[in-house]
């Protein structure tokens, strides 16, 4: 993997990474994009997430809105 200067990793025994360390002053600025992120992968792989294109369907459906 690859260094990173202000991440540290930490690993299990099998090389798996269990958590990271970010040094707020070199990358906090970053971390409202980071935490952004993650929400919208949670978002996506839970199972209220509705695609776009599906409800765009069901408002022109519903509401004749294009």
């Amino acid at each position: 993997m690859t260094r990173i200067a202000g991440l540290k990793t930490v690993t299990t025994t099998t090389g798996k990474i269990k958590s990271v360390t970010v040094d707020m002053k070199k990358w906090g600025h970053l971390m409202e994009d980071v935490l952004d992120s993650m929400a919208t992968e949670k978002a996506l792989q839970s199972n209220d997430y509705t695609p776009w294109e599906t409800v765009k369907k069901r408002l022109d459906k519903k509401h004749r809105v294009r």
